[in-house]
């Protein structure tokens, strides 16, 4: 569904328009982790302060998927739109940009946009975002990328980049407010509901909780 907001005769239509946005972004950024890991192990464990409130928003992917639709002058047209229908003032101020900007990561462990999606890389798109009173989000396995497969193999996690305490300091460099980390749609309940699967899931997990931290990166870390 692209966001589209050109015709709005009646109040009545725009209030309903407003609340059904509500629901699809509080849908699209209402995200969940699931964990294998004991409750003990989890509360020795340092992690990320949680959220006070869900970041609110827009997500690329429901009206450009993944692949060559995404494209830097599309996207730029939703913020544009985001600013001019006022929701932005509302509050609606993460821009995700949830796949298709990423290319696998460099032997270093850096990441790497794509030269398909962002000519000019991430950095001036984060600026004309901040412009709009927008902030960027990615979504991202930190890795190699997973989705163009087979759905119905089993679950493979592939090693994480090199760095990732270096892959999200890039990411933060270039403007990244808001993370989705998630490994495209291979971890559904019917999966994780074996251990073996679901610990290689969750180590994933554990190890981009200490990267963000170990890296100081003020950001809005969901997992899914």
């Amino acid at each position: 569904m692209r966001f589209q907001m050109d015709n709005c005769p009646t109040i009545f239509q725009q209030h309903y328009f407003a609340v059904k946005w509500i629901g699809i972004a509080i849908m699209t950024l209402s995200t969940v982790g699931f964990t294998a890991q004991s409750p003990a192990s989890e509360v020795t464990r340092r992690s990320p302060p949680a959220a006070c409130t869900p970041a609110m928003g827009w997500n690329s992917f429901w009206p450009f998927q993944c692949g060559s639709n995404v494209k830097e002058d599309d996207l730029k047209k939703q913020a544009d739109l985001l600013a001019e229908k006022g929701l932005v003032k509302a509050g609606y101020t993460t821009f995700i940009v949830e796949c298709g900007w990423e290319s696998d990561p460099s032997d270093d462990g850096s990441p790497k946009s794509s030269q398909q999606a962002f000519k000019e890389g991430l950095r001036p798109f984060s600026d004309y975002l901040r412009s709009k009173g927008l902030n960027l989000g990615l979504g991202t396995w930190a890795g190699k990328q997973l989705c163009p497969r087979n759905p119905n193999e089993k679950f493979r996690g592939d090693d994480p980049p090199k760095d990732l305490k270096l892959y999200i300091s890039k990411l933060v460099e270039w403007g990244m407010a808001y993370m989705s980390h998630r490994p495209c749609d291979l971890a559904p309940p019917d999966r994780l509901q074996y251990p073996d699967q679901a610990s290689e899931l969750n180590s994933r997990y554990v190890q981009m909780e200490d990267a963000v931290r170990d890296a100081g990166a003020k950001i809005f870390y969901a997992t899914g």
